[in-house]
């Protein structure tokens, strides 16, 4: 499938844009292990691209990071984009499970797809769908890469909440009937 190709390319940018973070604050292994709570074995793992990330996990780097979620997807040498506002673990997981859900509706809307046309094009199911768009549940980077790969967008667009909506005049994506 070729969202498993992109899947592939886009874990190892997103583990190298990880490292480079880490490393441009002055931080070792051992001190995200402090600030996230996620072992250095994972951290290692996430680093090279071995890990099939959480957004608990994304969350959990964002905070020690100090850092919006977006700034992941960003050129390796791109500025770090402060977080906003401050919120605890929980708090900010909630917030970015919703804004992330938002996201994903809006544009698939702007798609114009329903939620059985993105069902069709990732072969994720539409109560599954449902679910993350209305941030019940905990999504996974395996997952954010189908979706973005259906929507044919940067992976970064999912994570910027305040940002414009993708151009459709580019869109080749299925259309309803």
């Amino acid at each position: 499938m070729v969202w498993e190709q992109r899947y592939n390319e886009e874990i190892q940018l997103f583990g190298e844009r990880i490292r480079w973070i880490r490393k441009s604050l002055g931080l070792k292994q051992e001190d995200l292990k402090a600030l996230c709570g996620i072992s250095r074995t994972e951290v290692s793992r996430i680093e090279h691209g071995k890990n099939n990330v959480e957004l608990l996990t994304l969350t959990r780097l964002g905070m020690a990071f100090k850092a919006e979620l977006h700034t992941f997807f960003a050129a390796e040498d791109a500025a770090v984009v402060p977080v906003k506002q401050k919120r605890s673990m929980p708090k900010r997981l909630a917030f970015e499970k919703k804004a992330l859900g938002l996201r994903l509706y809006e544009v698939r809307k702007h798609r114009k797809l329903s939620q059985l046309d993105l069902n069709v094009l990732t072969d994720i199911d539409s109560g599954e769908i449902s679910r993350y768009e209305s941030g019940q549940i905990n999504i996974v980077f395996s997952t954010l890469v189908r979706f973005a790969t259906a929507l044919e967008i940067p992976l970064a667009d999912l994570f910027d909440y305040d940002g414009p909506l993708p151009d459709n005049t580019h869109y080749k994506g299925m259309k309803p009937d």
